[in-house]
């Protein structure tokens, strides 16, 4: 059974696609921070962060669907709010 979310955790998703996310595409993937690398010679972005719902990380994920980018993997991690650090 999927884990509830608590009032006082935050989820964070890590996204990892095929090809390279420009960083000006950030605000359009709900503001997730992008990172740039390469997996086994072929160019890929990781991108972070927090989103408030599943809906949107829907939202996130039809979006890179529709800049025609493959997604390799999605993780999420849930922390306590205590954990999460204000920038």
């Amino acid at each position: 059974m999927p884990q509830a979310v608590q009032e006082d955790q935050t989820v964070e998703y890590i996204i990892t696609v095929q090809g390279i996310v420009g960083a000006d595409w950030s605000d359009y993937l709900g503001g997730l921070t992008l990172s740039a690398s390469e997996r086994s010679a072929q160019p890929i972005t990781t991108l972070s962060g927090p989103l408030i719902d599943q809906g949107a990380l829907l939202g996130v994920l039809n979006n890179l669907y529709t800049l025609g980018f493959s997604i390799l993997s999605v993780e999420h991690q849930y922390q306590h709010q205590s954990e999460v650090k204000n920038v």
